[in-house]
Order: structure tokens, then C-alpha cells, then sequence
């Protein structure tokens, strides 16, 4: 009997490690905000946060201005509806940071918890400016050859 709840020890303490390994690469995400550089860029990137705010947070949006999209909400305890915020900081090096927060009426437990669900947002949004910046290729022309004069 001791040597099985040893075993089984040793088994779950060896995803130990990875479960911290991906909490920390959550919450290194969730930290690394989103920045935009030209006023086309951020005004896009705004368009995706407040798009990406009324499908995923659980409230509907209640302010939507040039600097700040925030939802209803959050509900009292113990509701673990979460509620969004998204406020455009601009730092003195110039562009925007997308900053978002969340909360929920619950001490416990928000679901999805709060780390997971700011970490997402800053990839979704970050890989939307990545995208935006990407060289397009246009495709050769498919014009034809000119005719070749014999003679």
C-alpha cells in the first residue's frame, strides 16, 4: 500500500514542473502589453480590442470611447462572470499600449481566471499589429508576353 501512494506521489509531483513552467509563461503574456506605433495601427488595433471585448467578456460594453472600452458588470459575489476593461495609454516614447483588466465578483475563482484571459487578449491583439506590419507580397502581374515579330 505504501509503495502505490509513493508511486502515485512521484507521478503527479513529476507535472510539477510543467504546470509551473506554463504558469509562468502566462503570466510573463499577460504582462507584455500590446503597442502599437502609427495612428493607423493603434486605430485598427483599438477596432480589435473592442471586438475582441464584446466576444469574450461576459457583459455587454458600457463605455466605448477614444481611450477607454469597459463592460458592465462585475456582478456581486458569487458570480465569476468576468467583467473587461481596456484603457489606450500613451507613454512619452509615443504609440499606444492596450491595457486591460478584469475582474469578477468572486474572491475565489473568476472564470476564465483573470491571468489566462489578459494573456490572450495581449496575444490576440499583439498578433493582429504583427500581422498588420507584415510586408504583403503582391503576386507578378499575369499580363502576357508581347507577340514575337518573325520576320
Amino acid at each position: 500500500m505504501r509503495a502505490r501512494v509513493l508511486g502515485l506521489c512521484l507521478v503527479l509531483t513529476g507535472c510539477l514542473p510543467l504546470a509551473l513552467v506554463a504558469r509562468f509563461d502566462v503570466a510573463s503574456r499577460a504582462e507584455n502589453r500590446a503597442t502599437c506605433a502609427s495612428s493607423a495601427e493603434c486605430e485598427a488595433a483599438w477596432a480589435d480590442a473592442a471586438q475582441w471585448v464584446a466576444q469574450r467578456c461576459a457583459f455587454d460594453i458600457r463605455t466605448h470611447t477614444d481611450t477607454l472600452i469597459e463592460t458592465e458588470g462585475p456582478i456581486g459575489a458569487p458570480s465569476t462572470s468576468v467583467a473587461c476593461r481596456v484603457e489606450r495609454v500613451t507613454p512619452a516614447e509615443g504609440g499606444s499600449q492596450l491595457v486591460f483588466s478584469a475582474s469578477c465578483g468572486n474572491w475565489f475563482q473568476c472564470l476564465p481566471e483573470l491571468d489566462y484571459l489578459q494573456a490572450a487578449f495581449n496575444d490576440d491583439i499583439r498578433s493582429g499589429i504583427e500581422a498588420r506590419r507584415a510586408p504583403t507580397v503582391t503576386p507578378p502581374s499575369e499580363t502576357p508576353a508581347p507577340p514575337s515579330t518573325t520576320q
